[in-house]
């Protein structure tokens, strides 16, 4: 499953905004059809369109309800969509349990960013900056499918970890 990098939302990640055409999902598989909400969601992130987000992510988010296990690129999208929607205690939610799945996983410290952005909490930033940073390379080694289809959210945060690591 590719999740749609180019379509990355201004909350989930930079990147253009595609269209917003409604596509048939009945013919999906649970994972394909919360990933093409999920796609949604974050255009209109990209978007700035708030309706959108607030009418479409909890479809999202019970679209992946129906995903069973979870891994953590779909923890990810979880966790990015309750950004959009104002959740961070969600979000929050999502990386621990990324960390609790892999303690070096990338997108644990990714969401722990954003999450840590969201509240302005610079302490938890830093942290988030630093575990980031501390498994960067073997991770990135590692090359993952889903650093791959996220390559432009995790480069520009390591490019932000560095950066705040040099002050």
């Amino acid at each position: 499953i590719a999740p749609p990098a180019q379509a990355e939302g201004r909350v989930l990640a930079p990147g253009g905004a595609g269209t917003m055409g409604t596509t048939d999902i009945s013919n999906m598989t649970p994972r394909e059809a919360a990933d093409r909400r999920y796609t949604r969601v974050s255009e209109a992130s990209e978007a700035g369109d708030s309706g959108q987000v607030t009418f479409f992510g909890p479809m999202t988010l019970q679209a992946y309800a129906q995903v069973n296990p979870l891994d953590a690129d779909a923890r990810l999208h979880i966790g990015m969509v309750h950004l959009a929607m104002g959740n961070a205690a969600g979000a929050a939610a999502q990386a621990d349990s990324i960390v609790r799945q892999s303690r070096t996983h990338l997108f644990g410290p990714l969401l722990k960013v954003r999450v840590a952005e969201a509240r302005n909490n610079a302490t938890a930033l830093r942290q988030a900056y630093q575990t980031l940073l501390a498994n960067w390379t073997a991770e990135r080694a590692k090359n993952l499918p889903e650093y791959t289809q996220h390559d432009a959210m995790l480069n520009e945060l390591h490019t932000a970890a560095q950066g705040s690591s040099s002050r």
